[in-house]
C-alpha cells in the first residue's frame, strides 16, 4: 500500500489538494487493513470501500472533514473505476444553523409589529408567522394568500400549493396571529411587498430561507405577538 499515497495522491492537482488525498488514502489503508480487505487499489479504491471508511472510519470528525476525503477519494477511484453513479454525498458541507431562539423570535415580531403602514406591518408579520411558524420557503411565502390558511379550532395550518404541495400546520405561538392576518386578508395575498419603514432592513433567515426585518434598537413591546 506504501505505492499508493505517492502514485495516486501525486495526482491531484494543487499541493493542498495533494496533501488532503495522501491523508485519506493513509487513513483508508488503515481502516482497509484493520478488516481483512487486500491492499490492491481495485480494492482499497473501490467507492463501496471509500463509502465505508467515510462512515465508520474517521470517529470524532466533522462532517464537513468527512465529505472532503471522500472526494478526494473519490477523484482517485475514479482513474480505477470509472466515474462512479450520481448518488448524493452523505456529508453536508457545514451544519445547518441554529433555529431562531426565543429572544431572536420575539425581537422579530416586534420589528415587524412596530412597521407605521398597516399593510408593511400586516406583510412583515406574515413573513415571521409563516416562515418561521411554519417553515414556508420564500416562494411559497410570496405565493400565500388568505384563503390558503385553514383552520379547525384551535389548530391552524396552510394549504401550500405548487410543486411540493402540502399542508402545514401553523405552531401554537403563531396560530392565533396566522388566524388573524388570513382573516385580515381574505383571498388576497398575504404578502404584499413594499418599501419598508426607513430604519428597517431586510436579512435572511434562518430558518426556510425566508426573509425577516431587522429591528432597530428601540423596540416595542412583543409581549402580544
Amino acid at each position: 500500500m506504501g505505492e499508493l499515497v505517492p502514485a495516486q495522491a501525486a495526482r491531484a492537482a494543487g499541493p493542498r489538494r495533494q496533501a488532503v488525498a495522501a491523508t485519506a488514502v493513509r487513513g483508508l489503508s488503515r481502516f482497509a487493513a484493520g478488516r481483512g480487505i487486500p491492499p490492491g487499489r481495485e480494492f482499497l479504491l473501490d467507492y463501496d470501500v471509500i463509502e465505508a471508511f467515510c462512515v465508520a472510519g474517521l470517529p470524532g470528525c466533522a462532517s464537513s472533514t468527512r465529505g472532503t476525503y471522500r472526494s478526494a477519494l473519490y477523484r482517485l477511484a475514479v482513474g480505477v473505476h470509472g466515474l462512479p453513479g450520481q448518488r448524493a454525498t452523505p456529508f453536508a458541507g457545514a451544519k445547518a444553523q441554529a433555529p431562531y431562539s426565543p429572544a431572536e423570535r420575539a425581537e422579530l415580531a416586534a420589528g415587524a409589529a412596530a412597521q407605521r403602514n398597516p399593510a408593511r406591518r400586516a406583510s412583515a408579520l406574515a413573513v415571521v408567522v409563516f416562515g418561521i411558524g411554519a417553515g414556508l420557503r420564500p416562494g411559497e411565502l410570496v405565493a400565500l394568500r388568505g384563503s390558503d390558511v385553514i383552520r379547525h379550532g384551535r389548530r391552524v395550518s396552510v394549504h401550500v400549493s405548487g410543486p411540493a404541495a402540502r399542508v402545514v400546520p401553523v405552531t401554537a405561538s403563531y396560530a392565533g396571529r396566522a388566524a388573524g392576518l388570513a382573516a385580515g386578508a381574505g383571498n388576497a395575498h398575504l404578502f404584499r411587498p413594499g418599501p419598508a419603514d426607513r430604519e428597517y432592513m431586510v436579512r435572511p433567515g434562518k430558518s426556510g430561507g425566508c426573509y425577516v426585518c431587522e429591528p432597530p434598537l428601540s423596540l416595542p413591546d412583543a409581549s402580544a405577538l
